[in-house]
C-alpha cells in the first residue's frame, strides 16, 4: 500500500512542533529577547539602578509578583466557566443546543456565531465558553458520524472569539466610559482636550466599528474553514477515545447520607443558599454600577454562584473543580514571567524607544493603522490589555490629539491589534488548548496563518477610518 504523503497543514503542524518549544520557554526567550533589547536600545545598567533608570535586575524583581491578582482571575474564570458547563444542568441543555448543527460545515458555523456573540458581550464569557461549547459540539457530531478535526474546529472557534473580542467589556473601552480616567493617565494639557469620558455604546456600539469586526470575522471564517484538514486524510486529528471520555464525564449524583458529614457534603441547602447570595451581590453591583463597572471579578462571582447552584451539592462542585485546575497552569506560572517583561520595558524605557520609532513615522492619515500595528507589536511582549493600555495611553492619545485623529478610533485601532497577536501568544492558547485536550502545537499553523492575514486587512481598513 502506498503511504500516504501528509497535506501542508500536517506538514506546518510538524515544523512548529520541531522548532516552537513549550509555552514556558517561549516567555524566557521573550524575557531574553526585551533585555537585550532594553541594553542595546537604552544602556539599560543589568544590575545597579541609576537615578533615571531602574536596571534590568530590579526591573524584573519589581515587577515579578504585578500579576498574581489578574492570574487568579483568570484562573477562576476558566475553572468556574468549566465547572458550570460540566455541572448536570448546563451539561444537559448544552447537549441539546449543540446537537442542532446537522453537518461539518453547520457545527463550524453554530460554534463561531454562538461564541463570537458571547465574545463581544464579555470577551471573559466567549473566550472561555467558546471552548465549552466547541467540546459539546464535537461530541454530537461524533455521535452523528460526522467527522471534525479537534485542533482545527478549536483554534477556528477561538480565533473567530478573539475577532469578536472588542465588545463593551475591552479594556480600554471600559477604561474610557470610567469618568476621567483618560484624563488620569496624560498630561494636563493634553487631558484638557478630553471628555471626562467615552461611553460604550459610542466606541464599542459605532456602526464602523461593528463593521469592522464582523467583516474580520467573516473572512477568518472563510480562510480557516478552507484550511480544515480533509476527512480521509491519514493523519486526521479527530475525536480520540480519550477525549471523548473527558467531554463526557459526568460527576457521581448520588447522595450519600450514611454520616454527617457525607450529609453535609451533600446537602443542596448549603449549595444554593451560597451561590444564591454570590449572585445577588454580583447582580446588585450590576444593577447599580451599569454595564461599565462589570469587570473580571464581577464576572467570576456570577461564576462562581451559578457553578453551587447548579451543581446543588457542595461535593459535586469541589469535584468538578479539582478535575479542571490542570488546564490553567500557564495562568500561574507565566503571568509572572510577563509581569517580568512588562518591568524591563518600562523600567528602562525601552517602551519609549519603541514608541517613538512608530510615532515618527504617523501622520492624520495613517495614525489608526499605525497604532494598530504598534498596539499588536507591543502584545507580544505584555500581553495584557489592560496593563498594556497603561504604557501605551501616556504617548498615543496625545499623538491622536496633535494629528487631529477621533480617540474613539484609536481606542477600538488598539483593541484591534491586541485580538491580532493575541493568536501568537502561547500561554492564551494554554486555557483552550488544556480544556479541548490538545497541543498546542496543532493549532498555530492556523493562528499564523490567521494572524498574518487580520494584520492587513486590519492595517488597511483602519486606514480609512479617518
Amino acid at each position: 500500500m502506498e503511504k500516504q504523503k501528509k497535506g501542508k497543514i500536517e506538514k506546518l503542524s510538524d515544523f512548529f512542533e520541531r522548532v516552537l518549544p513549550d509555552s514556558i520557554t517561549i516567555a524566557f526567550i521573550l524575557m531574553i529577547i526585551v533585555i537585550i533589547l532594553a541594553i542595546a536600545l537604552t544602556g539599560a545598567p543589568l544590575i545597579t539602578s541609576t537615578e533615571n533608570q531602574l536596571s534590568i535586575v530590579d526591573s524584573i524583581g519589581q515587577n515579578f509578583w504585578n500579576l498574581l491578582a489578574f492570574s487568579m482571575q483568570m484562573c477562576l474564570a476558566s475553572i468556574l466557566g468549566t465547572v458550570v458547563a460540566k455541572s448536570p444542568p448546563a451539561s444537559k441543555i448544552l447537549g441539546k443546543a449543540c446537537a442542532v448543527p446537522n453537518s461539518v460545515l453547520a457545527c463550524y458555523l453554530f460554534s463561531c456565531i454562538l461564541s463570537g456573540a458571547l465574545s463581544w458581550i464579555h470577551w471573559a464569557v466567549g473566550w472561555f465558553g467558546c471552548i465549552v461549547i466547541a467540546k459539546q459540539i464535537m461530541v454530537q457530531a461524533h455521535n452523528k458520524g460526522l467527522k471534525i478535526h479537534t485542533p482545527h474546529f478549536v483554534a477556528t472557534t477561538f480565533i473567530i472569539c478573539l475577532m469578536m473580542g472588542q465588545g463593551p467589556s475591552a479594556s480600554q473601552i471600559a477604561f474610557g466610559a470610567t469618568p476621567g480616567y483618560l484624563k488620569s493617565l496624560v498630561d494636563p494639557s493634553t487631558a484638557s482636550g478630553l471628555k471626562d469620558y467615552y461611553t460604550i455604546i459610542e466606541v464599542a456600539c459605532q456602526p464602523k466599528a461593528i463593521i469592522t469586526e464582523l467583516l474580520a470575522a467573516a473572512l477568518m471564517f472563510i480562510l480557516l474553514y478552507k484550511m480544515r484538514p480533509k476527512e480521509d486524510a491519514k493523519f486526521f486529528d479527530g475525536m480520540t477515545k480519550e477525549r471523548l471520555i473527558d467531554y463526557t464525564a459526568t460527576p457521581d449524583l448520588s447522595a450519600d447520607k450514611s454520616t454527617l458529614a457525607k450529609r453535609l457534603s451533600n446537602s443542596a441547602v448549603i449549595g444554593v443558599l451560597m451561590g444564591g447570595l454570590f449572585l445577588v451581590y454580583a447582580i446588585k453591583g450590576l444593577i447599580t454600577k451599569g454595564f461599565a463597572g462589570f469587570g473580571i471579578n464581577e464576572f467570576n462571582m456570577i461564576l462562581f454562584g451559578l457553578c453551587l447552584v447548579l451543581c446543588l451539592r457542595p461535593r459535586i462542585f469541589g469535584e468538578l473543580f479539582k478535575e479542571s485546575v490542570t488546564s490553567v497552569w500557564g495562568f500561574i506560572v507565566q503571568f509572572p514571567i510577563y509581569a517580568a517583561i512588562f518591568g524591563v520595558m518600562t523600567g528602562t524605557g525601552l517602551d519609549s524607544v519603541i514608541s517613538n520609532a512608530f510615532l515618527s513615522i504617523a501622520s492624520t492619515r495613517t495614525w489608526p493603522s499605525i497604532a494598530y500595528v504598534y498596539s499588536a507589536f507591543l502584545n507580544i511582549f505584555v500581553p495584557s490589555g489592560g496593563s498594556k493600555f497603561i504604557i501605551e495611553a501616556p504617548y498615543i492619545i496625545p499623538i491622536t490629539q496633535q494629528l487631529n485623529v477621533d480617540i474613539k478610533t484609536i481606542l477600538m485601532s488598539y483593541g484591534f491589534g491586541d485580538n491580532c497577536t493575541n493568536m501568537l501568544t502561547p500561554f492564551w492558547w494554554i486555557a483552550p488548548c488544556g480544556m479541548a485536550k490538545i497541543d498546542y502545537h496543532k493549532v498555530m499553523p492556523y493562528a499564523v496563518v490567521a494572524c498574518g492575514v487580520s494584520v492587513v486587512y486590519f492595517t488597511i481598513a483602519m486606514f480609512f477610518w479617518v
